[in-house]
């Protein structure tokens, strides 16, 4: 009976195949959103995952924020990003950081977007002025040359380390070792060529060249302060001690007793991570949230299709009842009909979720970012439990509606 049934769910459906189609294009929008917003979550999760462990476990950071705003508040990432310029972090600051027992190396940190020349060439690039310590602690891998020494940061020599794409865009095939390249009018004598590293965040570091912060900070940008910093400790078991301890320094140097007019905030690697799964499960859910809207309103226009698909059958349904189909037969008759055109919607709406989540990633990666292809298992249970429960759902009033018909003036309705 159930074989027969989908069999004349099939025939039905097919032979109103416009029709059919356009009713699942709103479940299959919806369902395609839902797959493309995780494989795509999981991908930039994955990428800020690999982001966070390339720092390692025992290690901090110590970053500028607006004051009277929390470390995770929406009014300190946009002051950031609309430029907020907080000049209060120090390279002393610094210094007075490494004499804490369980700080083992740290280096400060700037970051600007320069044009790079190098005779007729010039490239608009990251700048990353880094201390010395960053090629111990991110162990950071030259490919030619060497990077540049504690010493040269010190005395603000005019070195760089050009990351592989920059080089390449700069240099093509020729040796830059020993070669200068300008930054703002200063000449830097390249050192050292890494080897790649890929995308962090919004930066390809293999686009980027490293210059010495201090040598950045006289002659380049012309400041007095750094940004962020990453601090290494030796006892990673001591970490939340140890970001107690930075914390009240801090306080002491920049007289902030208060959390409320601190303007910087420490942050350890695993509290990073933390705050990430955090932020991408609020975003997920807002997202699906949305996308479930979609899936709402194309459940609707099924259970619309399927009352008007009611009313054109009218006389079918009256004539079968009238030699035997009981009200069971046919409710099963509409309830299966409706889960067929849900069901393929979610394998359809998966089909192009993974397609463009697929092309997303390649794209991603032919620019030069790090975006990994996803396989979105959780989304893709999510679609067709969406298209199963929706197909009852939004077909059991139709199907109820079909039943409860009165054989004989379903036949005179004809």
């Amino acid at each position: 009976m159930l074989r027969q049934a989908i069999v004349q769910s099939l025939k039905n459906l097919l032979a109103f195949k416009a029709r059919s189609a356009l009713t699942i294009l709103g479940m299959v929008i919806g369902i395609t959103a839902v797959v493309v917003i995780f494989s795509a979550g999981g991908a930039l999760k994955a990428q800020l995952n690999s982001y966070i462990d390339s720092f390692g476990p025992s290690t901090l950071q110590v970053e500028v924020k607006t004051p009277a705003t929390s470390k995770t508040s929406f009014s300190n990432a946009s002051s950031m990003a609309m430029g907020a310029n907080i000049t209060t972090f120090k390279l002393s600051d610094l210094d007075a950081i490494l004499k804490l027992p369980n700080v083992k190396d740290a280096y400060g940190m700037l970051m600007s977007q320069e044009q790079i020349t190098y005779k007729d060439e010039a490239k608009r690039s990251f700048v990353l002025a880094m201390g010395a310590a960053a090629e111990r602690i991110d162990q950071t891998k030259v490919e030619s040359g060497r990077f540049y020494t504690d010493d040269e940061d010190r005395g603000l020599a005019r070195v760089a380390v050009l990351g592989p794409e920059l080089k390449k865009k700069l240099f093509g095939d020729d040796d830059p070792l020993d070669k200068y390249i300008k930054i703002r009018r200063v000449n830097f004598k390249v050192v050292g060529v890494l080897e790649s590293r890929g995308a962090s965040m919004i930066i390809n570091l293999d686009d980027a060249v490293y210059i010495p912060v201090r040598t950045a900070q006289k002659l380049v940008l012309g400041v007095d302060h750094i940004v962020s910093s990453v601090i290494q400790v030796n006892d990673g078991n001591l970490m939340d001690e140890t970001v107690a301890e930075i914390t009240d320094l801090m306080r002491q140097r920049h007289n902030t007793p208060t959390a409320d007019k601190e303007d910087f905030h420490v942050t350890s690697m695993e509290e990073a991570r933390q705050m990430m799964d955090t932020v991408f499960g609020y975003l997920t859910f807002l997202l699906v949230a949305l996308a479930g809207i979609s899936l709402l309103v194309g459940g609707v226009g099924i259970m619309n299709v399927m009352f008007v698909s009611v009313r054109e059958r009218t006389y079918e349904i009256g004539l079968r009842k009238a030699v035997g189909a009981t009200q069971s037969n046919i409710l099963w008759q509409f309830l299966i009909e409706t889960t067929i055109v849900v069901l393929v919607a979610g394998l359809v709406g998966i089909f192009f979720g993974l397609a463009i989540s697929l092309m997303i990633s390649l794209v991603a990666t032919a620019i030069g970012f790090t975006w990994p292809f996803v396989l979105p298992f959780s989304a893709m249970a999510v679609g067709v439990g969406f298209s199963i429960s929706f197909g009852f759902v939004f077909g059991i009033l139709p199907a109820r509606a079909a039943a409860k018909l009165d054989p004989v003036e379903a036949m005179r309705f004809e």
